[in-house]
């Protein structure tokens, strides 16, 4: 992973000659059970692969992306390589159900976002039920929201899974996860990362786990790091578990050779 410090404008520069060069990649990160023997899904995750830098993380140049309007781009080259690497997967009898991309709410807000993920799917040859698509809960009351819910309306129309993603932090209301259709919820690595030393975390999972569990939406910790998190989350229900604790994310070959050594794992998806 590279360790220089960029600038916003060397960055942005990276980032207009890594589009146009193919030097986004996906990472694959898996979602297990707590028994560490089902796979529930496994979620793309951004990685800026350069020549002379190596490996950058999403952490390093989302936000450039994000105030250039480059998070598209970006995600669209996502979107085809991750549907690409599942029907690769299928192909060799050793997909996971379910593999997620995030979309931001000025993607989702996008003309044409919907008609995009359609033909993806429909070039990798993959069907919707295969493909989750990871969004806020802000994206339920955010200003242009009536946009995004009708493009999460479309995707679910042809069978693409809602995850809502950063629940906990706040108050999560069940009827925002409801209205956005979603099939799982991911409680926030914050959250996820105190467990143990706050006692108001502790208290928000449960309460979240405890109504997640009354609507019928299955919860997932992302940034389980300790077995004390492992442990803590088992027992207030969570029903799905990530993070390094679990495995790290993986680049398609690597998470492609880990799958094929685990192909006695129930691949079944949570969502």
């Amino acid at each position: 992973m590279q360790d220089k410090q960029f600038t916003d404008e060397e960055l942005l520069e990276l980032l207009k000659t890594g589009i146009e060069k193919d030097y986004i990649a996906p990472w694959f990160q898996p979602v297990m059970d707590p028994s560490g023997t089902i796979m529930h899904s496994a979620e793309a995750l951004p990685r800026f692969i350069d020549p002379e830098f190596g490996v950058i993380s999403p952490m390093t140049f989302l936000d450039v992306a994000f105030k250039h309007r480059l998070l598209g781009p970006i995600g669209e080259v996502l979107l085809l390589k991750t549907c690409e690497a599942h029907a690769i997967w299928q192909e060799r009898e050793i997909a996971p159900g379910l593999v997620t991309i995030n979309l931001s709410s000025l993607e989702l807000q996008t003309d044409g976002i919907v008609d995009r993920i359609r033909l993806a799917l429909d070039k990798a040859g993959i069907e919707g039920k295969n493909l989750g698509v990871e969004v806020v809960e802000a994206t339920a009351y955010e200003d242009g929201c009536e946009k995004s819910l009708k493009a999460i309306d479309d995707f679910v129309a042809f069978g693409v899974k809602i995850i809502v993603d950063d629940v906990g932090s706040g108050e999560t209301q069940i009827e925002n996860l409801q209205r956005l259709h979603a099939s799982a919820a991911k409680i926030d690595r914050m959250t996820v990362s105190v467990l143990g030393e706050d006692d108001a975390a502790l208290v928000r999972v449960k309460t979240l786990a405890e109504a997640c569990k009354k609507a019928e939406i299955p919860l997932i910790a992302k940034g389980v790091e300790t077995r004390l998190q492992i442990n803590t989350l088992v027992e207030v229900g969570c029903e799905g578990q990530q993070g390094f604790a679990i495995a790290r994310p993986m680049p398609l070959d690597s998470f492609t050779e880990w799958l094929d050594l685990n192909t006695g794992w129930d691949t079944s998806d949570a969502a």
